[in-house]
């Protein structure tokens, strides 16, 4: 296993692609409006992976409903923004989320 940091866009609902089974540990912000996020990967399955629907939230944003389940991964001060980032959690929604 190795932790590998993978860069965020500071919109509202992204997706990304993680290597198969990995783990994500954390987000975080190293610099000013950017955020990452950090996770624990089998180095040898690199080349298979599997898609995450991100969200990224600022306080006060509507919550939406359409993206099933969420888990929080990490709420991020950042100057004057507090960034809330979930996982979409795959459960029976209409689109593939992992």
């Amino acid at each position: 296993m190795k932790i590998f940091k993978y860069p965020l866009e500071l919109v509202r609902v992204q997706e990304i692609f993680l290597p198969e089974g990995a783990t994500i540990l954390s987000v975080k912000s190293q610099e000013q409006n950017k955020l990452s996020l950090w996770a624990a990967v089998n180095s040898d399955v690199l080349a298979e992976t599997e898609k995450h629907t991100i969200l990224v939230l600022v306080t006060g944003s509507e919550i939406p409903e359409s993206y099933g389940q969420l888990q929080l991964l990490s709420t991020v001060l950042d100057g004057v923004f507090v960034w809330h980032v979930f996982l979409a959690i795959k459960e029976d929604v209409g689109v593939d989320l992992q």
